[in-house]
């Protein structure tokens, strides 16, 4: 009797799935064909991968917010409507303080302090404000902030530097299932914040699919600064949202970060297992402790 209504909801859900898929796929590809278009008009060869680098890191962040337009219909507000919601904006500094910094060759101490400032406001705007938060004790949250943000701040600066060299597909590929799982681990709690990742998802399949062509390219650092804000605001979201258990955040977060791991130079089958078995079992474990206790 309710078939048709059945079909026409699901018929709904698939195309906005798509559209968010879709939007975050092609602004991503748009901004590295420009990038590479660009690019094959330099003449230095430091030009030429700057501005690549930087096409590919802009194509990560618009591609994120292209994603999450289609999902609340707008740009976020500032403040936005929901917590959630600052990690677009986080990304998008990301992006802009970065290449700032990257461009006018400022020193390392300023990279670090810009790192510090970004990890400090996800927790002040997405962490803090959180009904889980205000029942911690002052044991529970100084482990929580300490130790979260100390552990992505490390992982900012050391993935930076991995990123540089390996090559792309090597630091991609951990952070393409990572999202992935994110998006099945999501879903069970709030379709709004699965589509997002799965926008994260998509443009990062698409880096990586791009990536294949030139493979022994590298990475630019904001490459990896601006994805993993984007990714660790949803996931503190849902952290303290109580979406997903404490182990799955921990596990995705292993699965993200397996990009620091030795890719076992000269070897590119050890490479290969590194860069797909380690993240995969994290994935699979942070999959089947996904429940909130």
């Amino acid at each position: 009797m309710f078939d048709w209504l059945i079909a026409w909801f699901e018929e709904q859900i698939v195309q906005q799935w798509l559209q968010t898929l879709g939007a975050a796929a092609v602004t991503a590809t748009l901004l590295q064909v420009f990038g590479a278009i660009g690019s094959s008009s330099r003449s230095s060869v430091d030009a030429t991968a700057s501005l690549r680098g930087g096409a590919t890191a802009a194509g990560l962040a618009l591609a994120f917010l292209a994603g999450l337009f289609t999902v609340i219909g707008s740009l976020p507000g500032l403040p936005p409507a929901e917590r959630w919601q600052w990690s677009a904006w986080l990304a998008l500094a990301t992006l802009l303080l970065l290449l700032f910094e990257e461009s006018h060759g400022a020193a390392a101490a300023l990279r670090f302090v810009l790192h510090v400032a970004l990890v400090a406001a996800l927790a002040w705007w997405i962490v803090r404000p959180s009904g889980r938060a205000r029942e911690w004790s002052p044991l529970d949250a100084q482990l929580v902030y300490l130790g979260g943000g100390l552990a992505l701040l490390l992982f900012l600066l050391l993935g930076e530097s991995r990123a540089t060299r390996q090559p792309a597909w090597r630091s991609l590929l951990p952070m393409v299932l990572a999202a992935a799982t994110a998006v099945a681990c999501f879903a069970e709690q709030s379709d709004k914040l699965a589509r997002c990742a799965g926008g994260l998802f998509a443009a990062l399949l698409v880096t990586l699919l791009l990536s294949l062509v030139r493979p022994a390219a590298t990475l630019p650092r904001s490459a990896i600064a601006t994805p993993t804000l984007a990714f660790a605001g949803l996931l503190a979201y849902c952290f303290a949202a109580r979406y997903v258990s404490s182990g799955a955040t921990l596990l995705l977060g292993v699965a993200w970060g397996s990009l620091l791991l030795p890719s076992g130079e000269g070897r590119p089958r050890r490479t290969l297992l590194v860069a797909i078995a380690v993240p995969l079992a994290a994935c699979i474990g942070a999959w089947l402790m996904r429940s909130p206790s």
